[in-house]
């Protein structure tokens, strides 16, 4: 009698959870569309209509000012005081004061945006001003105050802009099918430059960025695209923007993406970025841009704009991400505390070792049960492609699969990842989700192309696959196994299909009890309960099947208003029954986010969502034994039911006061999380102390003693040694004294 009242409880205590945000350490930034250095570490930003400023390189970014007037999209720092900034509508902001007072003109058409700025005194300047069809270069002796049209193009639009020096420089762009440069040598009068020969095939040709390494020698870059196989175009000229010539690169060291940026330490080594759908490209040339080689670089963002002072490289611009090298390129380091993203998948293979990814493979890890991740990119050799699922076997060993047909490997933790299925030029190849058994026996689902399903099966860890295609001539989204032998997929259209024979041959499943209107839904993701019950989600519906996929039942469930896309289930530690999540969103003009929950297997459902910011999307959802449910996000946000997350040894927001947290789960088996605050007025050296003791008064552990910062706190108690039964915690820190009742339940 007494464990079942226990049990209740436990039950009682989840249902009136709240499902919040997992406090992430991520700068809350405005989309940053152009950066400047003054030197290795101070710089500044324009986002929107902000001024930001950087002391450590790119790592941290505070707002110095607003700038009241239309977006800005480029700047020109000339010194620590002298700011030069253009944006839309032709704006000019001017500071002179390192942003405390701003002047404001109109500089430029009103119908057109700024593509690139340069001063070389406080007086002289030049900004390019751009549409989508027509583009404008002005310049201004007098410090803004006033301007003249130096060049009045009509036939297209312009896209980049440097100078040597207040006389000579290059202005570039281009579109549908051509190329447009120009050039001066005196700052005021521009001629175009005439065109040079494109390979044949290209829909574009345009340049995207140019940058001078010398007087004479310029480079160019720009366009490229993996529709068509449209190599990168890179330009060179040798008398400073008069004439240029392509640089035909050899078939090995051709990429497909655009390029935006270039930075020259020398006349003959640089460096290019730029990047699109299958993550950064950067390329490196030792002889003068005859040879541009690609180089791995561990990212999935687009960045637009890189800093160079001889071996140090600051790359940003692409999503707000920001990469550091200080070896011209070897080794790179994130410095962007959590770049904002879309994280399509998560999974928690543990209670405290989690991992989320998704746009541009962009990864997040967790050690501490969400209280704080690491970024990274699940990138492979060059490409980082969407991160569409991912299945941890252990805390090191796991698997991801990409859009592009890619199927990636890691086995220490996600540092590296290793192809096991490689990448393909295909915009409709997609694997959408891994599930593996062991290390070794594993399955993934995807499509060969829109209309082509595929289901892959591994014994030996990715060496060697057998692929299964053509199975309902449509896509595969999800994939289950209870054991070796009992798997399901489920894909969209209403398709779903089970195996008894570890994927040797598969099923079609039927569907009974589907009401009106739900005749093709697409199914998402599934769930097994048990060995023949299971559940599967996916638009507005969810449905069980109790003989192993075989047939499946339509489950009602009460104000179900969103598409479902990712279901959870784990038993407790000790095989209690769990709980089964479920997360989704409704998109659109109406939007509604969705965590579901059923602590009956599936009978019936609440949704027990609040705290969400419906402007992010709710994708997938990870469940530990501990019955914690993670709901990876957009905007690089992961929500749980945890009463409190992401709290880790923050100190930014210190509390007023003292205060201990009830720990978290309760009852707990091994692990559970305890949480303390000490508040901002803190004696300097104070002694804090949280013991554990059983229920006679021993001692048992002792978690924390010594100073504490000011600031929210969090531990793990892990009770291995430990029988069942009631222990108490106690937390003492200045005339602060509370006790809370932990229950070990194995």
């Amino acid at each position: 009698m007494k464990m079942k009242l226990l049990l209740f409880l436990v039950v009682l205590t989840f249902q009136q959870m709240m499902f919040s945000q997992v406090k992430l350490v991520q700068q809350s930034l405005p989309l940053i569309y152009d950066f400047d250095m003054i030197d290795d570490n101070l710089g500044y930003a324009v986002a929107l209509n902000a001024l930001l400023k950087t002391t450590d390189g790119g790592a941290d970014w505070d707002t110095v000012s607003a700038v009241t007037t239309a977006n800005m999209r480029r700047i020109f720092c000339l010194d620590q005081n002298n700011f030069f900034i253009a944006g839309e509508k032709g704006r000019f902001v001017k500071s002179t004061d390192a942003g405390a007072s701003w002047t404001v003109v109109i500089a430029g058409d009103t119908l057109m945006s700024a593509y690139g700025i340069n001063f070389s005194s406080v007086t002289t300047g030049h900004i390019l001003f751009s549409s989508s069809s027509a583009a404008k270069a002005i310049k201004t002796t007098d410090g803004g105050a006033t301007w003249t049209t130096t060049l009045n193009h009509t036939t297209g639009d312009l896209e980049d802009m440097d100078f040597y020096d207040a006389g000579h420089g290059v202005v570039c762009g281009g579109g549908v099918g051509k190329i447009d440069l120009f050039y001066t040598a005196d700052g005021t009068t521009w001629a175009k430059s005439p065109n040079f020969t494109v390979p044949p095939g290209y829909t574009r040709s345009d340049i995207r960025g140019v940058k001078f390494a010398s007087a004479n020698i310029v480079y160019g870059i720009g366009w490229g695209s993996i529709i068509g196989l449209q190599a990168s175009i890179t330009i060179k000229s040798t008398d400073a923007g008069a004439t240029w010539t392509y640089l035909t690169q050899a078939a090995e060291n051709r990429v497909y993406e655009n390029m935006y940026g270039i930075y020259f330490k020398d006349v003959n080594n640089g460096v290019a970025i730029g990047g699109g759908s299958r993550g950064t490209v950067f390329l490196k040339t030792s002889d003068g841009g005859v040879n541009w080689i690609p180089n791995i670089i561990p990212s999935g963002a687009s960045p637009s704009k890189i800093y160079g002072n001889g071996n140090l490289l600051l790359i940003g611009g692409g999503e707000n991400v920001f990469l550091r090298s200080t070896d011209y390129g070897v080794n790179w380091k994130i410095i962007t505390p959590v770049p904002s993203s879309s994280l399509y998948t998560i999974h928690f293979p543990d209670a405290n070792t989690g991992y989320t990814a998704g746009y541009n493979g962009l990864m997040l890890k967790t050690t501490d049960g969400g209280a704080s991740w690491k970024p990274s990119y699940a990138s492979s050799g060059f490409v980082s492609p969407n991160v569409q699922g991912i299945y941890f076997v252990s805390a090191n060993i796991g698997y991801a699969a990409y859009s592009y047909g890619m199927v990636t490997k890691t086995t220490n933790g996600g540092e590296s990842w290793v192809k096991v299925i490689p990448d393909t030029l295909s915009t409709t190849a997609t694997w959408y989700a891994p599930y593996f058994i062991n290390e070794n026996l594993g399955y993934v689902v995807g499509r060969v192309t829109s209309t082509l399903d595929v289901i892959a099966k591994t014994q030996d860890g990715g060496q060697t696959w057998e692929k299964k295609t053509g199975l309902i001539s449509g896509v595969w989204r999800g994939v289950a196994f209870y054991n070796e032998q009992k798997g399901i997929v489920v894909g969209e259209k209403l398709k779903a299909a089970y195996t008894n024979n570890g994927g040797s041959s598969w099923q079609i499943s039927t569907f009974t009890t589907i009401p009106a209107g739900y005749t093709t839904p697409h199914l998402k993701d599934i769930a097994f309960i048990d060995e023949n019950t299971a559940i599967a989600v996916g638009d507005s519906i969810v449905l069980k099947t109790t003989d192993g996929g075989a047939t499946w039942n339509f489950i009602p469930v009460p104000e179900l208003h969103v598409g479902l896309t990712g279901v959870s289930y784990k038993k407790y530690a000790n095989g209690n029954p769990g709980t089964i999540f479920a997360s989704g969103m409704r998109t659109g003009n109406a939007r509604y986010a969705g965590f579901y929950s059923s602590t009956d297997l599936g009978v019936t459902w609440v949704n027990t969502v609040e705290n969400v910011d419906i402007n992010n999307t709710l994708y997938d959802v990870s469940s530990t034994e501990n019955q914690a449910a993670y709901v990876s996000s957009s905007g690089s946000i992961v929500y749980s039911n945890v009463p409190i997350v992401g709290i880790g040894d923050n100190n930014a927001s210190s509390p007023d006061n003292y205060y201990l947290a009830q720990n978290y789960p309760n009852p707990f088996n091994p692990s559970t999380r305890i949480s303390f605050s000490v508040p901002a007025d803190l004696a300097q050296g104070q002694i804090s102390s949280l013991r554990i003791y059983d229920v006679l008064g021993r001692e048992v552990a002792t978690l924390h003693n010594g100073p504490a910062e000011p600031g929210m706190h969090t531990v793990i108690f892990e009770a291995n040694s430990l029988s069942s039964g009631i222990y108490i915690c106690r937390f003492i820190s200045g005339g602060y004294n509370k006790t809370i009742k932990m229950t070990l339940l194995k």
